[in-house]
């Protein structure tokens, strides 16, 4: 049974892999790079979640649609920012904060329709991390799905 309770894990059907890249080519992508891979990686985790229970189609697309919005992943992002380092949750490794600066900083001014302008490039933060993870540490990206999966369904934080 996977992690979310659901009959799988997202990321133990990808292999036994744990890397499919050394951490000398990790550092040869651009964070646009890493975030192409990771927006892929996100939409995936997201889809498998949705799978069970069967619903709709409609119903499925509708709640993946909402779960990978830019401002979805902003508001896990600045959760999971904020969270990180207390105990027991899940903390962010000095590179790891260095690449979400890079992401960001790589997203560009994002699509005219977003309220919020910088949810784009945080969104674009995240996932260039998800990317990196999912290219170099298998293990790292499911813990983090698993945080933002808890992070998620907290409806008792408040963002700011």
């Amino acid at each position: 049974m996977g992690s979310h309770g659901g009959p799988l894990a997202p990321f133990d059907l990808l292999g036994p892999e744990t890397r499919l890249l050394e951490e000398a080519q990790l550092r040869q992508m651009s964070p646009v790079q890493l975030a192409f891979i990771g927006d892929s990686v996100y939409e995936l985790h997201a889809r498998t979640l949705l799978a069970w229970p069967v619903t709709r189609p409609h119903d499925h697309r509708t709640a993946c649609v909402e779960m990978v919005r830019a401002e979805t992943q902003s508001r896990l992002l600045r959760r999971l920012v904020s969270n990180s380092g207390e105990e027991g949750r899940w903390a962010l490794t000095p590179d790891e904060r260095r690449l979400l600066k890079k992401g960001r900083n790589a997203a560009g001014p994002g699509p005219p329709r977003l309220e919020d302008k910088g949810a784009y490039g945080e969104a674009s933060a995240l996932e260039t991390l998800l990317g990196y993870l999912y290219l170099g540490d298998r293990p790292r990206l499911q813990t983090l799905m698993d945080e933002l999966l808890i992070l998620g369904a907290d409806t008792t934080e408040h963002d700011e």
